[in-house]
């Protein structure tokens, strides 16, 4: 683990906003966003559906060893997988350096999820997906 400066935070926010149309500091469901590779659910039933180490190995199984875990709150980090103490934060953006996909989590109780390769992966996992959407 590996706390990240101020300007590592603003330069990958930066490419967030790039990558993934973040217009502020919400992002979708809350704000929308030109991107179509998106969608969001709601974290509850998300929560029963699923627990957090099947979706981190699932992170794992598409090539994902490390990412950047960007948060409202606290510091930001650079962690291996294993270590992300919770996947779902209030306001907090999961992201690795290619920008291939994104997961967004809200305290407004959604997670989005962003990138081919993830949805299908999430939507594997969980078919009933469309059933828990936010």
């Amino acid at each position: 683990m590996r706390t990240l400066s101020e300007q590592e935070v603003k330069s990958l926010r930066e490419r967030v906003n790039d990558v993934w149309d973040w217009k502020k500091y919400y992002w979708y469901p809350l704000m929308p966003t030109s991107r179509p590779d998106v969608f969001a659910l709601d974290t509850d039933k998300f929560d029963q559906a699923i627990s957090e180490e099947k979706v981190k190995t699932a992170l794992t199984e598409i090539g994902i060893t490390k990412v950047f875990n960007l948060r409202e709150l606290g510091e930001s980090e650079e962690l291996d997988i294993k270590d992300i103490p919770y996947l779902y934060e209030s306001e907090s953006v999961i992201i690795d350096e290619s920008m291939e996909w994104i997961i967004y989590c809200s305290h407004e109780q959604s997670v989005a999820f962003g990138g081919a390769k993830l949805n299908e992966k999430i939507k594997n996992l969980v078919p009933n997906w469309k059933e828990l959407e936010w």
